[in-house]
């Protein structure tokens, strides 16, 4: 794109001064004039062309009512300074850029006025304007009257110098938007598509998708797969149990967890190259608009704060299915606290006996769910063997009755229930334990953690499968040849599809 763009716009500014009796009404025939002048481009709802933002309107809209625009001019006549702007264009660079249509003229002023609003330096809050758009050959124009609509007062006479620069920046916001439109569209749907890649990472992964656009493994090291399987894992334990799982209504030290691991996510190769496709992407989009350097941080912040919560929101899916898988394997709520006290004397018992070696040698190298493994008799009896001992074990049994008397809240048992309900607890952890100790020293947890990091990764790197990309696309593909039909060509088959039946497809 070239550094210096063409001045295409040609900008006036004037006013009349607001103490001089006439003005009042001056400014009411200036506005008569621009709505109902000949080659003015009427509202499709009157005979006069005029649209803005009066006093009490929430935006800019057709103003349709002549004798309420009048009213509020002459009423704002009395205490404010009402300016009068042109801009023009010539003939080539109205029939190169559309701009003999209303409509064009319309959403250039609607989107870009605000430019003149900063360069006036009146509040946003504060500003009205009406304006019209007048058709001539030679130089199409829009009218605009404006002013500032607060009580504070200001000075009406701008120092010429100050004119120049203000009127320089207007004509070239103007002449950016205009000459960088497509390019600025062109732009727009490529962020849209970078994101789209970077956020749609997290479908579920089916088995016709399409492995060749995945995330290349390779890439990524086996320690960090490990690091990130572990955060998934603390994440999926650690996961809300109520409320709407959403980024947004995360709470705030677990949004930060989240962050933190998709911080990881993203430091990594390929999803680097992504995020930094991206973000040049919002740089040109926010560069094309015009921001100044404050303004441009601001855009490039919100597009960063959307692509994580774009993200979040689908890491949250699969924590949801982790956390589930989590479940079945985790022991009882009342029973894990007891794990955690008697685990570290329970695991060196257990390294200690020749019984868990012989454990270990019966179990398949590579990951299996405990419910599997229990269904192997060997293995199953030799579980409860080592259960049983470690719950016999004087070193353990004190620990247990211990915590079991702390825990214990119902006063009317005896002390035989109370012991009796605490050695059954003490056989739940200890089983527990020993589940929870083969794996890992199996490396099924690792196995785990690793399997789950890889498939959120390239779920992280996935858009859905081939078959359903492909039903998108063509039903797309209707809608828009439905769209470029005729009125008389619409209805046409839409009784056709009446007639048989069919009113399944969406337009």
């Amino acid at each position: 794109m070239p550094d210096k763009i063409p001045e295409l716009f040609v900008y006036k500014q004037s006013y009349k001064a607001r103490n001089i009796p006439s003005t009042a009404v001056l400014n009411q025939k200036h506005l008569i004039y621009i709505a109902t002048r000949p080659g003015v481009m009427c509202n499709p709802e009157c005979g006069f062309g005029l649209w803005g933002k009066l006093p009490g309107m929430v935006s800019s809209q057709n103003i349709n009512d002549l004798r309420l625009a009048r009213k509020e001019i002459g009423a704002a006549s009395a205490d404010h300074t009402l300016y009068r702007a042109v801009l023009s264009v010539d003939k080539q660079t109205a029939q190169q850029y559309d701009l003999y249509n209303r409509e064009t003229w319309q959403s250039l002023v609607n989107t870009k006025i605000s430019v003149i609003q900063r360069e006036m330096r009146i509040k946003p809050d504060n500003f009205r304007w009406v304006a019209s758009m007048h058709y001539k050959k030679r130089h199409p124009h829009v009218h605009i009257i404006f002013w500032d609509a607060g009580k504070e007062p200001r000075t009406e006479y701008i120092p010429k110098e100050r004119f120049e620069e203000m009127s320089e920046r207007i004509r070239t916001t103007l002449s950016r938007a205009v000459y960088y439109a497509e390019e600025l569209k062109a732009a727009q749907g490529e962020q849209t598509d970078a994101a789209a890649a970077a956020r749609l990472q997290l479908k579920a992964l089916l088995k016709e998708a399409n492995l060749a656009d995945a995330l290349n493994l390779d890439h990524v090291k086996q320690c960090q797969l490990d690091d990130l399987g572990q955060r998934l894992a603390e994440l999926a334990r650690k996961l809300p149990a109520t409320g709407r799982l959403k980024y947004k209504l995360l709470p705030d030290a677990y949004k930060a967890e989240l962050n933190a691991y998709l911080d990881l996510v993203m430091n990594l190769p390929d999803f680097a190259k992504l995020e930094q496709k991206y973000a040049s992407l919002v740089e040109e989009v926010s560069r094309m608009y015009g921001n100044d350097a404050g303004q441009s941080e601001v855009f490039q912040e919100k597009a960063h704060v959307k692509l994580y919560t774009d993200l979040g929101n689908e890491v949250l899916k699969s924590l949801k299915e982790y956390a589930m898988q989590l479940e079945g394997q985790e022991p009882p709520q009342t029973i894990q606290e007891l794990c955690r006290v008697t685990q570290f004397t329970a695991q060196q018992i257990l390294r200690e006996n020749p019984g868990f070696r012989q454990l270990l040698s019966l179990l398949p190298k590579t990951r299996t769910p405990t419910s599997e493994l229990m269904k192997d008799r060997a293995i199953k009896k030799l579980v409860d063997q080592l259960t049983q001992e470690l719950a016999k074990d004087i070193r353990v049994r004190p620990k247990a009755e211990g915590y079991a008397k702390a825990a214990s809240t119902d006063d009317k048992a005896s002390a035989k229930e109370r012991k009796d309900s605490a050695y059954h607890a003490l056989y739940q952890a200890m089983n527990a334990v020993i589940v929870d100790t083969m794996r890992k020293e199996m490396g099924y947890e690792r196995q785990q953690n690793r399997d789950m990091a890889m498939m959120s990764l390239l779920r992280l790197f996935r858009s859905g499968s081939q078959s359903k990309n492909q039903a998108q696309s063509q039903r797309d593909l209707q809608r828009e040849k439905y769209r470029n039909l005729s009125e008389t060509a619409k209805r046409d088959l839409r009784k056709k599809r009446q007639q048989e039946g069919n009113w399944s497809m969406e337009f």
